[in-house]
């Protein structure tokens, strides 16, 4: 579905819809982030949020795709941290490179193989490889993180329908 192809008032409505639920839910995370002390929002969220609440009906924007593929492909990454770490302890910019090169691969195939495929999720290795992140990362902010991002797109999307139910002119 594309929003911007078609210049009649429901895609202007989906768009606002999708540019206030987006804005929502990384104001909510970063709230939420500041009273618990623990981080919840990382840069491939704001791409998840395009597929979460521009496109809620794609296959990409699944809950087994958001959260599997954040949770799959930052693990592909902490494992290329711990290898990189145990087989090249001086680590050159070149065995880095080829790391990060490598795991944001492996993540690809592995959501294919797993059938999580989530495209945002493909920068997650190189998150977690550029700044060393460890295990904690998994927990806060990815799954976390995704798991609310989840939750807030579900509950705004019931929302819209039951609106759109209420007054049938914004369908």
């Amino acid at each position: 579905m594309n929003h911007l192809k078609d210049n009649n008032l429901s895609n202007y409505y989906a768009l606002a819809t999708a540019g206030v639920g987006a804005t929502l839910a990384i104001f909510i995370l970063l709230i939420l982030e500041n009273n618990i002390q623990q981080p919840l929002l990382m840069a491939p969220f704001g791409a998840s949020c395009v597929l979460l609440f521009l496109l809620p009906q794609s296959p990409l924007s699944q809950i087994r795709n958001v959260i599997g593929g954040h949770a799959l492909s930052t693990s592909v990454g902490l494992l290329f941290v711990f290898l990189a770490t145990e087989l090249f302890p001086e680590e050159t910019q070149l065995e880095m490179n080829i790391a990060i090169a490598l795991s944001v691969g492996v993540s690809i195939i592995l959501m294919g193989l797993f059938n999580v495929v989530h495209p945002p999720a493909g920068a997650d290795p190189i998150v977690v490889l550029l700044a060393h992140h460890s295990s904690v990362f998994l927990f806060f902010p990815v799954l976390t993180g995704a798991v609310l991002l989840v939750l807030i797109a579900f509950f705004q999307q019931k929302l819209i329908n039951k609106l759109n139910k209420l007054n049938p002119t914004n369908n």
